[in-house]
């Protein structure tokens, strides 16, 4: 059976991971809106991430033109930080994943091992952030050129997913939880 390191910490001290892998990831989210806003342009409505899914060196090329000296000096910023928020992120989600587990183990057992794998895979998604940050350096410092932005969309697509599987699966629980403290009562 595969086991996560995030099983081995008491349920008490795994609750305070969360909630200051939470607290820490949020921070940082409120801060990439902050400092991103100068990044958001008609070429580029989602700031960075548009640059994540551009997907062409033609559509990276427009979000690039559509920033000033500023925006880029943001992004730049925002790509920086985007190096501490794949870790904040991995062991906020991985963690919650672990507790969904252990929700689902009393219902379906069967889906208690997918929350394992999900919170292993979150390093994995941690993982191709990194390399999507890597590939919006080059971009970013170097100049556009194929395959970057075909690479860094992917690997965005392929981070967003796992991500989004994992908090779903971690919403389902949450309100197994809940339904099931509302029949107790």
């Amino acid at each position: 059976m595969l086991r996560h390191p995030f099983e081995r910490v008491p349920a008490t001290r795994r609750f305070w991971i969360w909630l200051a892998g939470a607290a820490a990831t949020v921070a940082v989210m409120l801060v990439f809106n902050f400092t991103g806003a100068p990044t958001i342009t008609p070429a580029a409505p989602q700031g960075i991430v548009s640059l994540q899914l551009a997907g062409s060196a033609e559509a990276a090329e427009q979000i690039l033109a559509s920033w000033d000296s500023a925006a880029r000096l943001r992004a730049a910023f925002g790509l920086g930080l985007d190096f501490l928020f794949p870790l904040l992120y991995a062991v906020t989600i991985g963690s919650a994943c672990v507790w969904a587990a252990r929700a689902f183990r009393a219902v379906w057992p069967g889906l208690a091992a997918g929350g394992v794998l999900l919170a292993w895979e979150m390093w994995l998604a941690a993982l191709f952030d990194y390399l999507e940050n890597i590939a919006l350096a080059a971009i970013l410092f170097g100049g556009v050129q194929s395959p970057l932005p075909e690479v860094a969309r992917a690997l965005a697509l392929l981070k967003f997913c796992l991500i989004g599987v994992a908090l779903v699966y971690v919403a389902l629980a949450a309100i197994l939880r809940v339904i099931s403290l509302i029949i107790r009562r």
